[in-house]
């Protein structure tokens, strides 16, 4: 367990280490519950494997029957590093959701001391492509998903959010550029969660994208298939 915690920070700052980071001096404090009660007495969490609790500066987790849940610990993580090593607490909400899944989507290997990333979610691809064919009204539309202001915590959102993030580091040769400079301009700007459309249409443009194509393209990506819809390079 503290090899894949080690090997995570090490990860993500590899990852996340364009936009600059830092070595969080105080530490980064991870609290481990043997018994759910006890978790539950504490962070008041009904129904979730763990949490990162932002005004308690820690990561909060139980061992249940299988043991400590690594997916749902690297997601919670992901959200105590943006935090703590990103400096980053006013990030757009797909963006923080996403980049948590991304992370959490992670394979552990050689006892943790491993961490393979860019797999696909099984779980959350499955979820998003039956929200494109059967549930198509419950994807929300790129230009309302990047500037919305505040998450919607169901399962659809979070499919979302990996869709679209999975898509950008894995899927497009220059997404990850994306990822960077939306983080940055939230950051720069200091919004208060989301960011403003002409900005995030200013950013594609400048390295020669749309939303138009991001919507197709990373639909395509998780689909499957290959779309003959190219980023019109400027």
């Amino acid at each position: 367990l503290f090899a894949a915690m080690v090997t995570r920070y090490h990860t993500y700052r590899q990852v996340m280490g364009p936009l600059g980071v830092r070595i969080p001096r105080e530490g980064l404090d991870v609290i481990l519950f043997d018994d759910e009660r006890d978790y539950l007495k504490l962070t008041k969490a009904e129904g979730s494997a763990g949490g990162y609790i932002p005004r308690k500066s820690a990561g909060f987790f139980f061992s249940g029957a299988a043991g400590f849940n690594f997916p749902t610990m690297m997601h919670e993580m992901t959200h105590q590093l943006n935090d703590k090593v990103l400096e980053a607490t006013a990030n757009p909400p797909w963006w923080e959701e996403g980049i948590s899944e991304y992370f959490g989507a992670g394979l552990l290997t050689r006892k943790g001391r491993e961490m393979q990333l860019g797999l696909p979610d099984r779980n959350r691809m499955s979820t998003f492509r039956s929200m494109m064919t059967a549930k198509p009204s419950q994807v929300i539309p790129l230009k309302q998903f990047f500037t919305a202001a505040r998450a919607e915590l169901t399962s659809e959102y979070y499919a979302q959010s990996w869709a679209l993030t999975h898509y950008l580091m894995e899927g497009l040769p220059i997404g990850r550029l994306v990822v960077y400079d939306l983080l940055t301009l939230a950051k720069t700007k200091k919004y208060q969660f989301g960011v403003k459309g002409k900005d995030v249409e200013k950013i594609l443009q400048d390295l020669g994208l749309s939303i138009e194509f991001l919507e197709t393209a990373y639909v395509a990506f998780q689909s499957g298939e290959t779309t003959s819809v190219k980023a019109s390079a400027k």
